[in-house]
């Protein structure tokens, strides 16, 4: 095949021949085919969220962006305004504009891209500019045209064949806030009307030149009227990337029984890095009579995956909290669990303090009066929710009591009082997020088979009726945000929610910037334990209330799950056949010696670490 751009040169010489011969005759200049050397462009964003950005239709309408192949310039492009196509993800170069390749190879050549500021109608190839935010972001529009994104050659960049597929980054912070309307208001006339940001920087520095923030230019902080949903009491606002020097403050504008009522709360944040250009940063803000309550706020989701402006994965520490599931534990093989398999793949550096026989649920009495009832049950021992204290008043008198009528050793007594204390949150997780024992910036909270009975009856509590599995409604309105968990039925310290409350609020005071991950079972239904309490209500399928409550309760702390069940796609409520060539023994995914499960498991949790916080 004949490469179109050495015919149009070979044609070239033969016409200006020809016209030495015959000048005075009309020539017709044929048209000819730039497809096999024309450069074609695509693009997408990345970390897309709900307002702004959302798949192809509402890619950026349009940007600028530089090609430099080599040195000859007819084929180095600067500052080329691409405008999208009416349909898809392909761009146009201007009317009378042709992007072509030098030649075939594209090795070296090299391609940023950038959309135009707010406000602003060009860019400056060579100076830094001013860049600012819409400060009226109730639009999408506006929230578009705050959401500066930006992508150079590299991973952001990639050439294939013809074509130069654009990933974009988004350059600016962005703030989710979720508002919680406490149940003291419940039952009054509550209504939010705006969100806003105050005291937040609204413009700073970037260089087009350097593709990077600038500090040539100082940061300038002002208000943001936020984009805001009601109907899920959400707001979103974009702000410039900066170190604060005092906090912002997020105002909640409200009406409640016909009087208007602002609320405003600061935002603290602890890195002392501040905030970072492509993070999203997520707060849960809970209104009550008087007050409102800032939970805490995290860098919950990069915008950007697999970018070099987030931080990586590989250089934190997790720690691993579960059952026997995800423990690692002589009887399977102590490197059959799927912790284990994740660190070994993804080159992640895990604590895995997951404890077989674990619960959250704390139940105050204790009734052994034997040895042997203790042998038969000290799981019941095994309590993540209880302080150290809580722990000793209950068993310690108990064992002595034991050890007095049969005679025991102290050694005896003191060997299940370490055991059952080292169970403990307060010897799992705080010596390991304090810097006593060890760093870990990360808990991945994999709990829940083991408390199934008190999550089925307290979603008893909460049912329709004639509702299979029972209060799946409940813990539906509790993931969606349409309401919000209260302990209404005075469970206290036997409810699934409360316990598990009680850890996570432990480990935000203990270490306010920890990032906390709900992990979930691997299955919806499952043969062991699919229809208990049979006699009590009709059968539950337990495996759907475990995998919903972990989901609700990382709904109402705006937590990342990862939810393990979506994707093994092994579970079926009428044949287990699938299920138990994988699990065995009904339960645990260890139980395959093949590790086939847990090799499944690990690959979707690595692929969801991945998401949650970009990174290979």
């Amino acid at each position: 095949m004949i490469n179109n751009k050495y015919t149009i040169k070979a044609v070239s010489i033969l016409l200006s021949v020809t016209l030495i011969y015959a000048c005075n005759e009309k020539t017709e200049i044929p048209e000819y085919n730039y497809t096999s050397d024309r450069i074609v462009v695509k693009t997408e964003v990345e970390g897309q969220t709900k307002a702004g950005y959302e798949g192809t239709t509402a890619l950026p309408s349009e940007f600028v962006m530089d090609i430099i192949q080599g040195n000859n310039q007819n084929y180095n492009y600067s500052l080329v305004r691409m405008t999208k196509e009416d349909t898809g993800n392909t761009y146009k170069s201007p009317e009378g504009t042709v992007l072509l390749w030098e030649d075939s190879d594209h090795g070296n050549t090299s391609v940023k891209a950038m959309t135009i500021p707010a406000g602003m109608t060009s860019v400056d190839a060579e100076n830094p500019m001013k860049i600012s935010v819409c400060t009226d972001q109730t639009t999408e529009d506006n929230i578009r045209k705050s959401d500066l994104l930006g992508a150079v050659s590299g991973e952001d960049i990639v050439i294939d064949g013809n074509d130069i597929n654009i990933n974009f980054n988004h350059l600016m912070s962005k703030l989710y806030v979720t508002c919680k309307i406490q149940d003291e208001l419940a039952e009054k006339s509550v209504s939010i009307n705006s969100i806003h940001l105050e005291n937040i920087c609204i413009e700073g520095g970037f260089s087009y030149a350097d593709m990077d923030y600038s500090s040539e230019i100082e940061g300038t902080s002002g208000n943001i009227s936020m984009f805001f949903n009601s109907s899920e009491n959400t707001a979103e606002g974009i702000f410039y990337p900066y170190i604060p020097q005092e906090d912002p403050v997020l105002v909640v504008k409200t009406t409640i029984k016909g009087v208007k009522k602002d609320f405003r709360c600061p935002i603290s944040l602890k890195d002392p890095n501040g905030f970072l250009g492509g993070k999203r940063y997520k707060i849960t803000v809970r209104i009550n009579g008087t007050n409102i309550e800032n939970s805490t706020i995290n860098a919950v989701k990069d915008w950007t995956e697999d970018s070099g402006r987030i931080e990586s994965i590989a250089d934190k520490k997790i720690l691993w909290i579960g059952t026997s599931i995800p423990s690692a534990v002589e009887w399977f093989g102590i490197d059959n669990n799927y912790p284990k398999m994740i660190a070994d793949a993804a080159g992640y550096d895990i604590v895995n303090n997951s404890r077989p026989g674990s619960f959250l649920c704390f139940e105050p009495v204790c009734t052994w009066t034997t040895s042997a009832e203790l042998e038969a049950a000290f799981p019941l021992g095994y309590c993540l929710s209880a302080t150290h204290k809580e722990v000793e008043d209950k068993y310690r008198p108990v064992l002595n009591d034991i050890k007095l009528k049969e005679n025991l050793s102290q050694d005896w007594v003191d060997k299940w009082m370490n055991d059952f204390l080292g169970h403990s949150y307060e010897s799992l997780i705080i010596p390991y997020i304090d810097g006593t024992l060890d760093d870990c910036s990360i808990i991945i909270i994999d709990h829940g088979y083991n408390d199934r009975h008190r999550t089925a009856f307290e979603c008893l509590k909460n049912t329709i009726p004639g509702e299979i599995p029972v209060g799946k409604a409940w813990l539906e309105s509790l993931i969606n945000n349409t309401s919000a968990y209260t302990d209404t039925y005075k469970l206290d310290r036997l409810s699934y929610f409360v316990n598990m409350n009680k850890v996570i609020q432990k480990c935000y005071e203990t270490r306010p910037d920890i990032k906390i991950i709900i992990g979930n079972y691997f299955a919806s239904r499952t043969p062991v334990f699919a229809t208990e309490f049979t006699e009590d209500i009709g059968g539950v399928m337990c495996g759907d209330l475990i995998c919903l409550a972990n989901e609700a309760i990382a709904a109402q702390w705006g937590l990342e799950s990862v939810n393990v069940y979506k994707y093994t796609g092994i579970d079926n409520p009428t044949d287990f056949t699938q299920y138990y060539k994988f699990c065995p023994d009904g339960t645990h995914p260890g139980s395959d010696p093949s590790g086939q499960l847990n090799q499944m498991i690990a690959y979707i949790y690595i692929k969801e670490l991945r998401r949650i916080f970009g990174g290979n």
